[in-house]
């Protein structure tokens, strides 16, 4: 329940912003002129990490799940991500012009990028250490991105690309303060 919440307040943004007017003597402040809300989809998955992609609407969730919603085609696109036993719960998500790439939290970390489609998924990275937590996940441009977890050695975790994806670096501990 909570999740058509969430797409359906996602949904009245985007909604709102298109219906926004502006009078000259409300000081920039908006009237709005009509809210529309619909139910994109229902299913029992705990999303976790949303993303907008032009006109799609990207999300990761449990059991390793994740998928699009494609807003153009009013269609769902769904997927999972299937290693050995392991339960996969993904809690970030991050795109580049070519790429969606979504992260697992717990031991081990998993990173993978995903195809634009949806149907190629490549592993990138793995990390193995009881303390794994990876919370969120940022590219500021095509081939340069981010990802950010809880301490594991005293201090911050945090992967780096410069390849767009393609392979992540973990700063060492002692090159970041405790």
């Amino acid at each position: 329940m909570k999740n058509i919440f969430l797409i359906g307040l996602v949904l009245v943004v985007l909604q709102s912003c298109k219906t926004i007017s502006y009078s000259d003597n409300a000081k920039g402040k908006a009237n709005f002129t009509a809210i529309k809300m619909d139910t994109l989809f229902q299913d029992k998955i705990s999303i976790r990490a949303i993303l907008f992609d032009e006109n799609k609407i990207w999300f990761a969730g449990n059991k390793g799940r994740f998928g699009f919603y494609d807003l153009e085609k009013n269609r769902k696109f769904e997927s999972k991500i299937i290693n050995d036993t392991l339960p996969l719960e993904f809690r970030s998500i991050g795109k580049t012009a070519k790429n969606i790439f979504t992260l697992s939290v717990g031991n081990p970390a998993l990173l993978y990028k995903i195809s634009k489609d949806g149907k190629k998924t490549q592993l990138v990275y793995q990390e193995n250490d009881a303390k794994v937590f990876y919370d969120s996940m940022q590219f500021w441009n095509d081939t340069e991105g981010i990802a950010i977890g809880d301490p594991t050695n005293d201090c911050i975790s945090i992967l780096i690309t410069r390849d767009g994806g393609n392979s992540w670096q973990k700063i060492p501990s002692y090159k970041l303060p405790k």
